[in-house]
């Protein structure tokens, strides 16, 4: 046992014994470690400003508030009640109450890989009234833009939708609620008369979720919710060739089905004076098959078809299973509120993985030759932590709070040559200038945090495929053969250390003045494992492509402003943001490539409002990058080591109106119109050219 956690266990035995006073704190669960609201640097969106969009990826609608193209979906975590577990696409954006980006390097100790932007979901278990019944749909026309101005392409038109019917009652003592989503989206195509769409990439994603709150007795309570989402993907084409010469043809279907289904209980007890216990578990199980299959037809030989067929299958099941227990004391210690905590983690991960592929072909009269392989993988994990924190408080105007977190069991397979840390710490400081100088008319909030990780205590989740094509869920091959050779590239190849620690920093402010305008201000700047392709020599005349592992430096900055009027009749809420990062390897090996990564500016951000006027409502929201310097050197080979475009990108990301009704025997009746991304620039990509127009609603019961 850590000599920390002795001298954390005598702290929090003194504190026991001297126990005074107990004040309700209100605070983020990050999972191992639970930090203040008021004294921590994060953005909230209200689910309900997000609820007139169209979109099936969380990133896709809150990307304009947070860091522009720097929040998407390969990089966003989500927390849903403390569990790092599932995928919050898995809810309806009806049940979802707010979306909060904690920016603190604490979340790194709670499971968080570096560069990761960890967004809490919190959702609505505590509906108004006695009971309600809510609707809500929406559906809309989609093409595609024709960014290249290609000749003689037009786009497919189809159609988005979504409906949501929810149903809740509330006791004295005990909330129950059901709901239900279901959401179809698609990727039109862009045709020329030779590729023709028989089905657009699609899916249709089912959404079913319930939760029940309960008070047991006095000061103990029980939440719980349930959700599973089955979906099925589908896309198919055929293809001509256009020319005279030869007759080929070509048809392809790809098909799958997801199931993704979980579950989390979690028991609040105030056990006597300040002494408080929050025990949970959540599990999470995921199931993917998919298939594709190409068909092809090439000219006849001796007026016999010459065919060729393709098929791969591939299942992928995993289980998440993750038990948490936090067990905080509340105090005073003369002017200072103290809380330590202790939280006991458990997580067992399992996966499994299959692949098979079948190809057949016949030329003329000659027997078809058929290939068939197969493969399968599958492993898991026991982690045990152990997260002491301690939390110091001074008059609503300052706090300081530190602590580790504690791997319990021995890293499996790291080998004899790698070194690691068993400790996760972290540390965060924060204070309100004014109110320590007694005044109240402003407010001026410093922030600042540290924290060291590694992969060890990372967390994982699944996620549901989104729109853009899965065929990398069907295929496993990461080596890849190339025609030309090289022969500098092998210095760059060696074997990296899984387990290296990386560092976290942060620190910002909130400046508050004239009571509704507020500037911010958000430092970034953390250590992160990223990856390359390396050629290797294969052969006499042949190369390998390898992925090569590497350590990188980000720095981030982004700074917003805030401003909100309210009237009687009329409120405008509107924000600017802009956000900056830059990436420099951290070994002198890779300095080939650090003039590339630091080849120009990338600025991204969005300006985002809301109106409401009386009885109708508005929104604008604009989605902007200025530049494109890369931030990895994946995709990117020594041989193609071009500087990037520098293209401005600007896109009207969201655009919608309506009016609230007065319908007999509702609560709220609102009808509305909605567009997305149908303004950009011609030379902007920073979306996937998708646009939306349609038509929405909302009543409540």
């Amino acid at each position: 046992m850590s000599k920390r956690f002795i001298l954390f266990t005598i702290l929090l035995l003194a504190c026991l014994l001297n126990a005074n006073a107990q004040t309700d704190t209100s605070g983020y669960d990050l999972g191992r470690v639970s930090v203040k609201k008021d004294f921590t640097q994060s953005i909230t969106i209200k689910g309900s400003d997000l609820e007139r969009y169209q979109f099936s990826d969380l990133a896709d609608a809150v990307n304009v508030w947070l860091y522009g193209t720097y929040s998407n979906q390969s990089n966003l975590l989500y927390v849903i009640d403390g569990n790092i577990i599932t995928d919050a696409n898995a809810y309806s954006i009806y049940d979802i109450d707010e979306v909060t980006l904690v920016q603190s390097a604490a979340v790194n100790v709670s499971g968080a890989a570096p560069g990761a932007q960890v967004v809490l979901v919190k959702l609505k278990t505590n509906r108004p009234g006695k009971q309600g019944i809510e609707a809500a749909g929406q559906a809309s026309l989609v093409n595609l833009r024709n960014s290249a101005n290609i000749p003689n392409q037009t786009s497919t038109h189809n159609i988005y939708d979504q409906f949501y019917l929810s149903g809740y009652k509330n006791f004295d003592n005990v909330h129950l609620g059901l709901s239900a989503d279901y959401q179809h989206d698609v990727s039109p195509v862009l045709t020329n008369g030779t590729l023709t769409s028989l089905n657009p990439y699609n899916f249709n994603r089912f959404k079913f979720n319930g939760y029940a709150d309960a008070k047991l007795w006095r000061g103990t309570t029980v939440n719980f919710d349930i959700n599973y989402v089955p979906q099925t993907d589908s896309y198919g084409y055929t293809y001509g060739d256009p020319t005279n010469i030869a007759t080929q043809s070509e048809y392809y279907h790809l098909g799958a089905v997801q199931h993704l289904a979980g579950a989390n209980l979690a028991l609040k007890s105030k056990i006597t004076g300040g002494l408080s216990n929050t025990l949970s578990g959540a599990y999470n199980h995921y199931n993917l098959f998919g298939i594709d299959t190409t068909y092809t037809v090439f000219p006849s030989t001796g007026g016999v078809k010459n065919f060729g067929i393709e098929k791969s299958r591939s299942e992928i099941n995993t289980s998440n299973l993750l038990i948490r227990d936090n067990l905080a004391y509340h105090t005073m210690l003369g002017i200072f509120d103290v809380e330590p905590s202790l939280n006991f983690s458990f997580r067992r991960l399992y996966s499994t993985l299959s692949n098979s592929d079948f190809y057949g072909q016949s030329f003329g009269s000659n027997i078809p030759s058929v290939n068939e392989s197969s493969s399968f993988e599958g492993g898991g994990e026991k982690l045990y932590f152990l997260t002491p924190s301690l939390d110091i408080h001074y008059k609503d105007a300052a706090d300081i709070q530190g602590g580790f977190s504690d791997i319990l069991n021995s890293a499996k397979n790291s080998g004899s040559n790698y070194t690691y840390s068993r400790q996760a710490p972290y540390l965060t400081v924060s204070a309100d200038v004014f109110k320590l100088a007694s005044l109240t008319n402003m407010s001026l909030r410093l922030f600042g945090s540290v924290s060291r990780q590694s992969q060890l205590f990372d967390d994982g989740s699944a996620s549901l495929s989104g729109i853009t094509p899965f065929v990398y869920l069907v295929t496993n091959s990461t080596i890849g053969y190339y025609s030309t050779t090289t022969t500098d590239a092998v210095s760059y190849y060696q074997q990296r250390n899984p387990y290296q620690q990386y560092n976290s920093f942060q620190a910002g402010f909130e400046f508050t003045f004239l009571k509704n305008l507020v500037l911010s201000y958000n430092y970034w700047d953390y250590q992160s494992q990223d990856q390359l392709v390396v050629i290797l020599p294969y052969g006499a005349n042949q190369t390998e492509s390898v992925l090569q592992y590497y350590y990188d430096k980000v720095t981030t900055n982004r700074i917003a402003l805030n401003y909100t009027v309210n009237s009687p009749i009329f409120t405008w809420k509107t924000g600017l943001n802009v956000a900056e990062a830059r990436v420099q390897p951290d070994e002198p090996i890779f300095n080939a490539y650090g003039a590339y990564l630091a080849d120009g500016h990338r600025y991204s951000g969005g300006f985002t409002n809301r109106f409401t006027c009386g009885s109708l409502f508005a929104g604008l929201d604009i989605l902007y990058q200025i530049g494109e310097r890369p931030l990895t050197l994946q995709s990117v080979t020594i041989e193609n080591l071009s500087a990037p475009p520098h293209v401005n990108s600007v896109s009207l990301q969201s655009l919608y109106f309506g009016a609230r009704l007065k319908v007999s025997h509702t609560q709220h009746a609102e009808l509305f119109v909605n567009t997305r991304n149908i303004l950009q620039n011609n030379t902007s990509d920073i979306t996937d050219n998708r646009r939306f127009y349609g038509l929405g609603f909302k009543v409540d019961l």
